[in-house]
């Protein structure tokens, strides 16, 4: 009922007269009697056989097979006066078959799937060779010697379509093939690419089927494609992650690849720190050397598409392509680096000049169009933060941008180095030195200048800061980027080379080598000397001398390398069954006690470790102490102190140095000074003074010390008590500062 209110006044009696000779009110003869007398005209003929095809649908589905007779009779006597090409259009094949209109339903059905398959889905095939070439010859002078106006030449490539029969994909394919060709005027090929008519999709199905075809050319594909499709992504004409599926690699090929660059450098790595004295096997380690430092660099369309949106200005978009990709994809291609070091230049150009005073003579800074520079440093944390973690290692590259980067991060510091912990941009400024500068500095060859601007910020920060930045640094970056996988194993053969050869005679030439390796691979190079250390005992004053040309960077690196070997877990201070300290452990407490006194080294790290030690109930780690006070006070406690010993205690410091000491006197007064001015400053001499007095108390009663033998308790008392003796002496005058007992 509701479609025959749609129905004209005839296709509606029509139809009440059908369902009365369902009902048999009415014959079939009076029903074919009707048609007949309406069939006047060809649109007469359509309504009629437009109202048989429902009453055909309307008898199928029905259950009352009588209907469908009656139905099937009166289009039998019909079929005689209407056409039989608008009946077979319509109607069903088994209705056609039962009327006699056509022999077998089935064959039928094949014939017509096979027309409709070979009209609309079959591809159709071009022969150049005998093709009308006249059309695409004018559409290529029109496309080459365009009119002013795209709305006229889209007019004139239209009638050209029409009049020679062009495929229009075809004639889209070569609008694009001469926009390459004409970058210059990519604005007008837009504005026609947007006016020619077109399916949805289909100019990104075929950009996808373009850069498919030039994936397996061995001379690549063309930079212009790059540049035309990054343009239609900036106008928003196709979009990007539609794109990104056509692109070559795959994922799984880019993570594979990633994969097998970073074995590679492993492997690399590992033969060149392997002793062999296999002439065979030396051969081998020296044609590895030839080899790349484990690039991550493959030529891959979606790389030189993110290079094409960056170079127009379309950062945001690049951005979200490169999250896609392997880690520091781009930057390891030499142009995608190239480019990120343009972007960043470009953005802090007028910044720099208007923040820092000095200027660096380069050349002119390349412009980006449409790409914002920074004002402001809310403007640097958005614009320049971003484009830096991009580039992590690969910094390096650049020693201009990498000054800049470094001198302004100092010029923020030095402004707000009183707020640090609970400033954000701070904190950004630590994210970029762990990911980036650091990083960046290991792949820098010899550089004092970039070491000093790097510790003119972090010296500002507290040690433990910095000593997360160095424990990521040491722990974390060698193992992550092929290129620092192959630097560190470069830098521990320089320093096996170094150390080899260090003796007394020769502290300066290889004192200087050391300086220069230290500058950029400090974690490495401390970890080689540590262990040297504590294998040879002899080497510890050479060492010490030697270490004179570290930067402050290094020295402050060295500080930390030192309390992370101490706080070794895998390596026992002290044997159980005896009463002896480990070599090692000596060694070191012993190493720490010259290199503190020499140099100025922060002492706060260290003291903080000894004190969290003794919180823990490690007695061992007072011998720490006593090598640093025993060295920097230059006060020395005998077991065995005479009476006149202990009368010059109870004098002043002239009387003490005359008459308290065995040895003879030494300068001490500078080390002396550093000493209790960190013991002073971080308000460690009192918790140190106590936890050392609790420690006696701890050998006897504490639980940790049950499984030890009395000899081996009787050994440690009275060594704690010498300890303790130790900081009493080093912290003369402090005694007014102990607090008061009721």
């Amino acid at each position: 009922n509701e479609y025959k209110s749609y129905l004209r006044m005839d296709s509606r009696k029509l139809y009440e007269l059908f369902h009365q000779c369902y009902s048999g009110k009415i014959r079939n003869e009076e029903v074919l009697t009707y048609i007949k007398s309406n069939i006047n005209s060809l649109e007469d003929q359509n309504d009629i056989v437009d109202m048989m095809s429902v009453l055909d649908i309307e008898s199928i589905t029905k259950e009352d097979v009588k209907d469908r007779e009656a139905f099937v009779s009166i289009l039998g006597g019909a079929a005689k006066h209407l056409r039989h090409d608008l009946l077979k259009e319509k109607l069903e094949y088994e209705t056609l078959e039962r009327v006699k209109l056509i022999s077998n339903s089935k064959q039928f059905n094949t014939k017509y799937v096979r027309t409709k398959t070979k009209l609309f889905y079959k591809q159709q095939k071009f022969n150049l060779l005998r093709e009308e070439n006249e059309g695409y010859n004018k559409l290529v002078t029109e496309l080459a010697n365009p009119a002013t106006d795209p709305e006229t030449s889209v007019n004139n490539i239209l009638k050209l379509i029409g009049r020679f029969d062009l495929d229009p994909n075809r004639v889209l394919n070569l609008i694009l093939e001469t926009w390459q060709n004409y970058l210059d005027k990519s604005d007008f090929f837009l504005k026609l690419i947007k006016l020619f008519p077109k399916q949805e999709g289909s100019l990104c199905s075929m950009l996808g089927f373009t850069f498919g075809f030039y994936a397996n050319d061995p001379e690549g594909t063309p930079d212009s494609l790059f540049k035309v499709a990054a343009f239609l992504i900036r106008k928003n004409v196709i979009d990007l992650h539609e794109l990104y599926s056509h692109l070559g690699p795959s994922f799984d090929e880019m993570k594979a690849q990633y994969n097998k660059t970073l074995n590679n450098a492993r492997t690399t790595a590992k033969n060149m720190l392997t002793v062999s004295l296999n002439k065979e096997d030396e051969n081998e380690k020296e044609s590895t050397k030839d080899q790349p430092k484990g690039e991550i660099y493959t030529a891959n369309q979606k790389v030189k598409l993110v290079i094409a949106l960056i170079e127009i200005g379309c950062w945001i978009e690049a951005d979200d392509m490169i999250q896609l990709l392997a880690p520091y994809c781009v930057p390891s291609d030499p142009k995608g680096r190239e480019v990120l070091f343009d972007l960043i230049s470009w953005r802090i150009h007028e910044f720099y000049k208007s923040c820092v005073n000095k200027a660096i003579r380069v050349k002119d800074v390349k412009a980006i169009k449409n790409d914002p520079q920074v004002t402001s440093w809310d403007g640097f944390s958005d614009l320049v933060l971003t484009p830096l973690l991009r580039l992590g290692p690969y910094l390096s590259y650049s020693p201009i941008l990498f000054t800049k980067i470094l001198r302004i991060f100092g010029k923020y510091i030095e402004e707000h180095k009183d707020n640090l912990l609970g400033d954000v941009f701070a904190g950004q400024i630590m994210t970029i030195t762990n990911d980036v500068i650091l990083p960046s500095l290991s792949m820098v060859s010899f550089s004092y200048n970039l070491t000093a601007l790097i510790w003119n910020y972090l010296q500002h920060f507290p040690y433990h800061l910095r000593y997360r930045l160095y424990a990521k640094w040491k722990n974390e970056s060698y193992r992550k980027n092929p290129l620092l996988i192959v630097t560190k194993a470069e830098t521990v053969q320089k320093s096996r080379y170094i150390l080899k050869r260090l003796t007394k005679e020769n502290v300066k030439p290889f004192g200087r080598q050391i300086g220069k390796v230290s500058h950029c691979n400090p974690c490495v190079i401390f970890e080689q000397i540590l262990s040297q250390i504590q294998r040879y005992d002899n080497m510890i004053l050479p060492i010490v001398s030697a270490l004179k040309y570290l930067g402050l960077l290094g020295f402050d690196v060295l500080s930390y390398c030192i309390i992370e070997a101490l706080s070794d877990p895998d390596r026992e201070k002290q044997k159980e069954e005896d009463t002896n300290i480990s070599w090692w452990f000596q060694v070191l407490a012993q190493f720490c006690g010259h290199i503190y006194k020499k140099y100025n080294i922060e002492l706060s790290g260290l003291l903080q470790y000894i004190v969290n030690q003794l919180k823990a109930n490690k007695s061992t780690d007072l011998l720490i102490l006593k090598e640093v006070v025993q060295r920097m006070s230059g006060i020395e406690i005998s077991e065995e102190v005479t009476e006149s010993q202990l009368e010059a205690v109870c004098g002043g410091a002239v009387l003490l140095a005359e008459a308290g000491f065995f040895s003879p006197i030494r300068h001490t007064e500078r080390s002396n000074q550093r000493l209790q001015e960190a013991l002073s400053k971080n308000e460690l001499w009192l918790p140190l003074c106590i936890l050392a007095s609790q420690q006696r108390h701890s050998l006897v009663f504490g639980s940790e010390y049950l499984l030890y033998n009395s000899f081996t308790l009787g050994t440690l008392t009275p060594n704690v008590t010498t300890k303790r003796l130790y900081l009493s002496c080093a912290t003369r005058g402090y005694h007014g500062r102990y607090p008061w007992l009721p």
